[in-house]
This record gives C-alpha cells, structure tokens and sequence, in this order.
C-alpha cells in the first residue's frame, strides 16, 4: 500500500536566486538570535553617556583610526610622536571602553555572552551588541568624543619599551583612514590630501614599525 506524505510550508524566506535568501537560510539552520528583546533595548536607552569623570582628557591629540575601505565600525585608534629633547617615541593605542557600557551581569552582558562574537554574512551583520553600542558609542569615528581604554607606551631610539601605563580615557579622533591613504603618505604619493598634521602621524607610526620591525 502506497502512503502519501504532505509537506507544510512554514515560512517564504524569499527567492532562491536572491543572495539574501541564503543568509537568513543561514540564521535559521543555525538558530542565530539576530533581534534583541526589549530588557536589551530598554537597558541602551539608559545608558551613562554623560560619565566622563576621572578619565584622561586626549581630545586634543590627533588620533586616527586606520581601516578598509568599507569598514563599517573602528575599534582602535593610534598616534605616536618623537619625544621633546630625548631619543626616544611616545605612543598612544586607544581602544572602545565597552566596559563602560555594558555592566557585568546586565541583560546587555548576558546576551553578549550567549551570542560570543558577531556574525557577519554576505549582505549583512547580527552584531554581539546592539547597533547602538556596536555602530555608534562604541565605534572610535572620527570628530566624535568617544570613551576608551588607552595605553601609553615610550620607546627609546632603538625601539626598546621603556615603559608602559594604561588608563581610561577619552579621545577625539581626528582621521578616519584607509590603508590605501596611509600607504600613499608612506610613498610620498604628492597627491595625498590629507591635513598635514595628519601626515606627521602617519610618518611617526611608520617611523615606530619600522623601528619595531627591525
């Protein structure tokens, strides 16, 4: 005896020839959470924004954030200066205070542990934190105040480490670059329009490396 089988469609994710269909194939097969309930949304909307108490003020110095082309989010920014009457480098990496933010055991830090790291999928991204914190606060972009945790390290003229401290922060920065712009600046490339000020940076950091590198 022949037995006939049915199939339900449960859900239209969308077209099979569309490249967005396979990454929510993706999300379902894997069972990623790319929503964040509303303890989460609601603990963004009051986070401490205005909290800049006993940190080190370093918006006047000229960070920059060196990325790809289409990075949607920078973490890190860096500067390095030669030292006033001595042999020796002074450098600054600064990184996104996220601690800041997301407090331990809140809702905000036990999503973020259930989810352990973003996703990212050809046509889009299912951030660990919320676009709010991920894209914006805790994104170093350029012309904004932005909280960070900082390390301040000295070189002398040889590259040795002389010393280290690290500290909270706030910084400015002052560039958004690409590797491509830096390595014009590296190549004296003359059609570089970047500020001159911005330049010195870029050839104090390459002046670092190559001290490092060697």
């Amino acid at each position: 005896n022949s037995q006939t089988n049915y199939a339900e469609i449960i859900e239209i994710i969308g077209p099979s020839l569309d490249p967005k269909t396979f990454s929510f194939l993706a999300i379902k097969e894997n069972d990623l959470n790319y929503e964040f309930n509303k303890n989460i949304i609601n603990e963004v909307k009051d986070l401490d924004k205005t909290n800049y108490k006993d940190r080190k003020d370093l918006r006047s110095t000229s960070f920059v954030t060196i990325d790809g082309e289409n990075a949607k989010d920078f973490d890190d920014a860096v500067y390095a200066e030669k030292l006033p009457n001595k042999k020796g480098w002074k450098i600054l990496v600064a990184i996104a205070d996220v601690s800041h933010y997301v407090k331990l055991n809140s809702y905000l830090d036990q999503e973020a542990r259930d989810r352990g790291n973003s996703v990212y999928l050809p046509n889009l991204v299912i951030p660990m934190l919320p676009e709010e914190l991920s894209n914006n606060l805790c994104s170093l972009k350029p012309n904004l105040d932005r909280l960070c945790l900082t390390v301040e390290i000295t070189l002398n003229d040889r590259g040795i480490k002389q010393s280290h401290k690290f500290f909270q922060s706030i910084i400015n920065s002052k560039q958004r670059l690409t590797y491509e712009q830096v390595e014009d600046v590296i190549n004296n490339d003359i059609s570089s329009k970047l500020d001159i000020n911005i330049i010195r940076v870029i050839n104090c950091l390459h002046k670092v490396y190559q001290l490092l590198d060697k």
